[in-house]
């Protein structure tokens, strides 16, 4: 029989300092994995990149954001196991994507291809699918409407920088109440 873990050791474990403290890495941190990985941060599906201090330091778009164990686990003294509280995800997802305020609108008719248009990068991040890592680029206008590509291909653009897209309409949807614009077929032009 295996011998059961004190919360103590459970929070060495699982990137968490003795005081139940775990730094989130917010932002795209796919090209640092790797670096980060080395300086001892944990990987979960659920808090991402983490670790018990914020020594590290973080490239340009990415930051640290402080999470309590307790604001979203219980320890079972009986089990020697962590159970996650009601609405941990939820909250732990608002955490990595917030809910903004937002005055966005679908831009054209789906299938219509849309030539330079100035937009600001607002947000880039990605996840692993089936063909491989997939960059999602989330773009805003002039008046406000935002965009989103899925890629998998890296382009060389970061957060806040200005560029032309000329991209076709793939889909409207609403994500997290904000009205977006989904393009495919993307050429970016940076000045």
């Amino acid at each position: 029989m295996a011998k059961k873990m004190t919360k103590t050791e459970w929070l060495a474990v699982n990137g968490f300092s003795e005081y139940g403290v775990t730094y989130l890495v917010l932002g795209n941190s796919y090209s640092i994995k790797d670096d980060l990985k080395e300086a001892g941060f944990k990987f979960s599906p659920l808090l991402r990149w983490h670790c018990d201090n914020c020594n590290f330091e973080l490239p340009e778009g990415c930051e640290y954001k402080e999470l309590h164990y307790e604001d979203v686990f219980i320890w079972d003294e009986e089990s020697h196991t962590t159970f996650m509280k009601e609405g941990a995800r939820e909250k732990i997802d608002l955490i990595f994507n917030p809910i903004v305020e937002s005055n966005s609108q679908f831009v054209g008719e789906i299938g219509e291809r849309l030539r330079d248009i100035p937009m600001t990068v607002r947000n880039i991040g990605g996840f692993n699918s089936a063909y491989g890592y997939k960059w999602v680029y989330t773009f805003e206008d002039k008046d406000g409407n935002v965009y989103s590509w899925f890629t998998t291909s890296q382009q060389a653009i970061s957060v806040g920088m200005d560029c032309i897209v000329t991209g076709t309409i793939k889909a409207h949807v609403e994500y997290r109440k904000v009205f977006t614009t989904q393009l495919n077929r993307c050429k970016i032009i940076t000045d």
